[in-house]
């Protein structure tokens, strides 16, 4: 709902309905909601791009990916839990678990990769999210895809090849 009335704003004056929007905390999730879109790709055109400039489909950086966003996609949810009073410490807690199983040899390191980019990009959404709770007028905020800052499916992907 809060998308549509921005919408309308932006239809009625855009330099107005901008300027309302940037200033009220409840237009705040239009705000990530806009973010994302802004720096989300779709993984099929991610893919694409990545075949187009490295002339092959490796299935382990997708494989890989696919990893990242199970865990991401855990992570998120479990911390956000209604119960959970630190989610940020939980983050950081789980993500320290899944380095301790790294014994520092090369192989090991890139196959914990994709767990332990999770965690840090999990912690990086939640924060994000907490901060914004923390604000006037947000306190009863919603987690929810559209009110959290997205990991760039493409940047992950670069990292994790």
């Amino acid at each position: 709902q809060m998308q549509r009335l921005a919408m309308e704003l932006h239809d009625f004056d855009p330099a107005l309905g901008q300027e309302i929007i940037s200033k009220y905390p409840a237009f705040r999730v239009v705000q990530i909601a806009e973010f994302n879109k802004k720096v989300q790709r779709d993984i099929k055109v991610v893919k694409e791009l990545y075949i187009k400039r490295n002339g092959d489909d490796e299935d382990a950086v997708w494989d890989k990916y696919d990893e990242f966003k199970a865990e991401y996609d855990r992570l998120v949810q479990q911390s956000l839990k209604g119960s959970r009073q630190r989610p940020t410490s939980f983050l950081v807690q789980e993500t320290k678990r899944v380095v301790r199983k790294d014994q520092g040899w090369w192989s090991s390191t890139q196959q914990h990769l994709p767990q332990v980019l999770a965690g840090i990009f999990a912690w990086w959404s939640v924060d994000w999210f907490e901060d914004l709770r923390k604000q006037d007028g947000n306190a009863y905020l919603k987690a929810d895809p559209d009110t959290l800052r997205q990991p760039n499916s493409g940047q992950v992907v670069c990292i994790l090849r």
